[in-house]
């Protein structure tokens, strides 16, 4: 399993889930739209609140810095000063295809580097936004 995904899975536990499974995945396809697909860096079910599907980032342009400077950079892809993903972001259209495509709720967006020790590391929950697709 890749460092991160190992890393993902250490945070899940240690966030008070119970009974986390993470499974790396590679291509899904819609069940509606068969031409259309999305390829998660893992699924994770939860037995205390059901499935997410993750999607890591590990930014280049940042491999030497706390992954929070790159958060609070005027390049990033989060809103202001908090871990929220700016809707306007390619990478919000991206969590919101995955979450379409593989018919669940929830994308755990990881941005992570591993300049330390310990890998450095931010989640962000993005929820399905229905009025993204509405419009």
């Amino acid at each position: 399993m890749p460092r991160t995904t190992c890393t993902y899975n250490n945070y899940t536990t240690v966030d008070g889930h119970i009974d986390v499974s993470v499974e790396q995945f590679g291509l899904i396809i819609n069940s509606d739209y068969l031409f259309i697909g999305a390829s998660p860096n893992a699924l994770v079910a939860y037995q205390c609140c059901g499935k997410d599907v993750v999607k890591i980032k590990c930014p280049y342009d940042f491999r030497c810095n706390d992954v929070m400077d790159h958060a609070f950079s005027s390049e990033s892809c989060f809103a202001g000063h908090d871990t929220q993903l700016h809707t306007e972001h390619r990478h919000y259209y991206q969590e919101q295809a995955q979450v379409y495509i593989c018919d669940i709720e929830i994308c755990d967006f990881v941005v992570c580097n591993f300049i330390y020790v310990a890998p450095c590391i931010v989640i962000t929950r993005v929820k399905s936004d229905s009025q993204f697709w509405g419009s």
